[in-house]
């Protein structure tokens, strides 16, 4: 089988994206913005796809783990819904959770969308795009058309860091902000 992951590396001739505010708070407060902001909602990206954010996918978009283990969307809602969530019965990743309201800017306004080419991740489209900032700065989304749904939607999302962006993207890219057009 041929290698189909990025040959060459994405270098912007800009620096990155100003970022948008990060956000913290409680998780049932972050999940409540998130329903009002983002869940059901659509977003369309330069080539006009359209992709929407589920709420079952929120436990995964911030990395929420139940002691120790990993947190059941559908128990983790259910315990939102009766009134009975523990706050202090989970962990989640402060990074994913700060930067979640970020995902709808990378998919309306990326730098490049490609072809996912990394077997253990759900999604068959990478948004990516690079953000001014300290640390890890390309932001990446994960899409995948959800059967039961009948929607494109967001699997999962990341910073990562240049040289590893070519474990997640194959050759040709879909789409990229330089040239302006989505493939023929």
């Amino acid at each position: 089988m041929a290698d189909k992951s990025l040959k060459t590396p994405i270098t912007l001739s800009r620096p990155g994206s100003a970022c948008p505010p990060y956000r913290y708070g409680s998780i049932k407060g972050l999940l409540e913005e998130y329903q009002k902001e983002l869940s059901e909602k659509e977003f369309i990206d330069p080539c006009g796809i359209k992709v929407t954010f589920l709420v079952q996918n929120f436990p995964k978009l911030v990395q929420l783990e139940f002691k120790h283990g990993k947190a059941k969307a559908q128990k983790f809602l259910e315990s939102i819904r009766l009134g009975n969530f523990k706050e202090s019965d989970y962990t989640w990743d402060a990074w994913r959770a700060s930067s979640l309201f970020w995902i709808a800017d990378v998919i309306v306004n990326p730098d490049l969308i490609g072809h996912n080419c990394h077997n253990a991740i759900v999604g068959d489209r990478v948004y990516v795009k690079q953000y001014s900032k300290h640390g890890p700065p390309y932001k990446i989304v994960f899409t995948w058309p959800d059967r039961e749904s009948k929607l494109r939607v967001v699997t999962t999302s990341f910073f990562t860091k240049e040289v590893r962006l070519k474990r997640f993207l194959s050759d040709p890219p879909i789409w990229e902000k330089r040239k302006g057009h989505p493939e023929g």
